[in-house]
């Protein structure tokens, strides 16, 4: 019998236990913190589909880059295909994007408060260019050398040789009216 109340005990201690561990993670009265953990790998982990109303960041801004580069930097890239920082952030990505990608994860990290990142890059061939909006107002194009997808392809590790290199870099002051320009 002495056997029967101790576990008798015990169990009435764990439940006791649970019921407290219960209200203090969000039974009614308690305070709430976060109760359910989903393991690594879960679906809850991976990045959810945006919303088929959502505005992805760069997205349907090729036309406003090449629109400012050839008003305030006097350049043609009419004939550029774009493509924006959220296309390029989310994988899979292209191969002839690869080197964007690469670029945009670069800028990425090295941004510093107050600094804007781009929203996208027109690219042909070997070449692309992006314009960024400067803490100043001004207005900056630069311009980038890709490496050819099939020169990196053919190297036992890719991640040795850079993708790409900045090639030139243009500054200029533009009217406020100018630069909102950019994400319009």
């Amino acid at each position: 019998m002495h056997k029967c109340s101790y576990s008798l005990s015990v169990l009435l201690l764990l439940a006791l236990m649970i019921g407290v561990s219960v209200q203090a993670v969000g039974a009614p009265g308690g305070q709430t913190s976060y109760l359910h953990t989903t393991p690594p790998g879960d679906s809850a982990y991976a990045d959810p589909p945006p919303p088929a109303d959502a505005h992805l960041l760069g997205e349907g801004k090729g036309d406003n880059l090449v629109s400012l580069a050839a008003k305030v930097f006097h350049r043609n890239l009419r004939n550029y295909q774009y493509v924006g920082f959220e296309t390029l952030w989310r994988d899979p990505t292209p191969e002839e994007q690869i080197a964007l990608k690469d670029l945009l994860i670069d800028e990425f990290v090295a941004v510093q408060a107050g600094d804007y990142l781009p929203l996208g890059y027109l690219y042909q061939g070997t070449e692309a260019y992006t314009i960024v909006e400067q803490p100043d107002g001004s207005l900056t194009l630069t311009q980038y050398a890709l490496t050819p997808v099939e020169e990196w392809k053919q190297l036992d590790n890719p991640a040795d040789v850079p993708l790409y290199r900045e090639v030139s870099s243009e500054n200029q002051m533009v009217p406020a009216s100018v630069a909102k320009s950019l994400y319009e």
